[in-house]
């Protein structure tokens, strides 16, 4: 909480702040940044490169391509200083995992940290952002939970229902199969569209309305069995901590 006040604190004054980069970014990347126990300051270098490789990979390739190498760099020197310096964090528990009874190779290991400073980091600061956003556009919805914050945590999952902060992941089909009349040869590879599953009518009652107090919940937006997100809990407290500061503030819009 001291950490979202201490960045509303940056812009509360002018009235207003550009969303994204001005309080979802650096909030949440503060916030892994601490939870990895990691520099704080190491999160700026996050945000650059995951803006170079993001939104830059089609538009400048070279500059997505030497932020991926930054990236692998950074990673590849906390994986060899944890070798040589055991903390009691994520980076280090990563080097004690064991496969089959061997441990993680480099390449997998490399794998584990791009992903966990980069995937995660912009699915939960798309997260904040939909949420937000959509009470910006709803003042009705922003005095109920002003009025009920007790409805907050539930509220969180129809917004992360609604509006899904991936909206699709791609996956490979391990064998042949036939889904609604589509035949998948094995090695194909789909989009699984969480978005679209979180929207599906035949499970969520006015699929298309975003309840505040939907119950159950059962959406897709951390994934399901083997490939539920394992930094699900972080992004639930990220949230709760982001919507609950600003909407605090005053009645917020666009």
């Amino acid at each position: 909480i001291e950490l979202a006040d201490s960045i509303v604190d940056r812009f509360v004054h002018s009235g207003s702040c550009e969303l994204v980069k001005e309080f979802a970014e650096p909030f949440f990347s503060k916030l892994l940044a601490m939870f990895l126990k990691l520099p704080v300051e190491d999160s700026d270098h996050w945000i650059r490169w995951a803006g170079a490789i993001f939104a830059g990979r089609i538009t400048n390739p070279g500059a997505a391509e030497e932020a991926r190498q930054e990236l692998v760099c950074y990673v590849d020197r906390l994986l060899d200083e944890r070798r040589q310096l055991r903390r009691d964090d994520l980076f280090t528990a990563l080097l004690d995992i064991r496969l089959n009874g061997e441990p993680l190779n480099r390449e997998e290991l490399r794998g584990y940290g791009m992903e966990i400073l980069l995937a995660g980091r912009e699915a939960t600061i798309d997260g904040i952002s939909n949420s937000i956003g959509y009470l910006a556009g709803q003042s009705d919805a922003q005095e109920i939970l002003v009025k009920n914050i007790e409805v907050l945590p539930t509220a969180i999952e129809e917004f992360l229902r609604w509006d899904s902060p991936i909206q699709l992941l791609g996956r490979v089909a391990t064998r042949d199969i036939c889904v609604h009349g589509k035949n998948i040869g094995a090695g194909a590879s789909v989009a699984v569209m969480y978005g679209a599953a979180n929207r599906d009518e035949r499970k969520f009652n006015r699929a298309d309305e975003c309840i505040l107090d939907r119950k159950p919940n059962p959406h897709l937006a951390f994934g399901l069995g083997p490939h539920t997100c394992i930094g699900m809990h972080l992004a639930r407290l990220g949230l709760h901590v982001a919507i609950s500061t600003i909407i605090k503030l005053s009645l917020i819009h666009i």
